[in-house]
């Protein structure tokens, strides 16, 4: 363990973890949408979008990157559920509302556009994001 790779490996990932900061707003809504539009100003930026091209190169196919990818994205959602759970403990989403989820939701029109569709993200992209991820979750369909 400890290679030449180890010391890289921990720094990016300390990066990965200062990267979207966590909102405690005491609105959900207003929370969801701070991390969309931290998603977006990070994904967008010149750190994110090297990341980007990292994590979704055919090279991320490979082991190691692929499993730098998947614990980069558990990583941000273990710091997140804290967002969902605060939100269902004040009532504003049913209970059983699975953090995750919501998470999910949120990023995946973010994150559809950059590597698939390369199409332009914004804080216009992220507000809605914030509002499908919202509605859905007000609406009991992301349990877990």
């Amino acid at each position: 363990m400890g290679g030449p790779r180890e010391p890289r490996r921990g720094r990016a990932g300390r990066a990965h973890r200062a990267d979207i900061p966590i909102p405690d707003t005491d609105a959900v809504a207003t929370d969801l949408a701070a991390v969309a539009r931290s998603l977006v100003e990070h994904a967008t930026g010149p750190v994110g979008r090297a990341v980007q091209s990292a994590l979704f190169s055919d090279a991320a196919r490979l082991p190691e990157p692929a499993g730098a990818r998947r614990r980069i994205f558990a990583d941000r959602l273990r710091r997140a559920e804290p967002l969902v759970v605060r939100a269902v403990e004040r009532g504003e989403l049913p209970p059983g509302t699975s953090p995750a989820e919501v998470l999910r939701t949120l990023a995946g029109p973010i994150y559809f556009r950059l590597p698939v569709t390369a199409e332009p993200v914004d804080a216009s992209t992220a507000d809605q994001a914030a509002r499908v991820a919202l509605a859905a979750a007000r609406a009991g369909v992301l349990t877990g």
